[in-house]
């Protein structure tokens, strides 16, 4: 018995319903050649830069959310792990061979030093030089990209309407003002990624 054409149009009413209505996509191992450290694709559909832990070397989990370093994920393998990373991150990325990308169009290979990093909010970033990095600090919001409120954890592109605050020698935006009380309230304990679970 043919269907009625007047159902029809219900029916695909309802399928677009329960596909809008889907859970976000969640984390998801990406093989690679060597089968036993697949990378990870977020939900943002970003991939891991590396394949293994930049602390432990060990295979990444796709329960832990990423640090962002130039736009750009680094994936791990347990919760204490970021907070690890974000103290010395140029010594664990040479340690697991990541190559980081320019922020600038054209721009040549970020040089893997402290003297060339700098940060916002959670994310960090790499330059070839001190003229980029200068260029950067000048002008963050033009090129950092999406950053973490360090309340909320939650991804955002800042604009020069949102709130921010300076803290040690670092700026911090934040998706509204109660993130940002919040933040002055105790900066020590929400400057830095510390777990693998924010």
């Amino acid at each position: 018995m043919k269907r009625p054409l007047r159902a029809l149009p219900f029916a695909a009413t309802i399928a677009a319903a329960a596909f809008l209505s889907a859970p976000a996509r969640a984390q998801t191992f990406v093989p690679q050649p060597d089968l036993g450290y697949p990378k990870v694709q977020y939900a943002d559909s970003t991939v891991s830069m590396n394949d293994r832990c930049p602390v432990r070397h060990a295979k990444l989990n796709t329960g832990y959310k990423p640090v962002y370093v130039n736009g750009r994920p680094i994936g791990f393998c347990c919760t204490s792990c970021p907070g690890t990373f974000v103290q010395e991150p140029e010594k664990y990325l040479k340690e697991v061979g990541v190559r980081v990308p320019s922020l600038f169009k054209g721009g040549k290979p970020p040089v893997l030093d402290s003297s060339l990093r700098a940060q916002v909010n959670f994310e960090i970033y790499f330059f070839a030089n001190a003229a980029e990095k200068k260029r950067f600090l000048a002008d963050p919001i033009r090129y950092c990209g999406k950053v973490t409120d360090p309340i909320s954890y939650a991804r955002f592109r800042p604009t020069e309407a949102s709130p921010k605050t300076t803290y040690g020698g670092r700026v911090y935006y934040f998706t509204s003002e109660t993130t940002r009380a919040a933040f002055l309230a105790d900066p020590v304990t929400h400057k830095d990624r510390r777990t693998g679970t924010t």
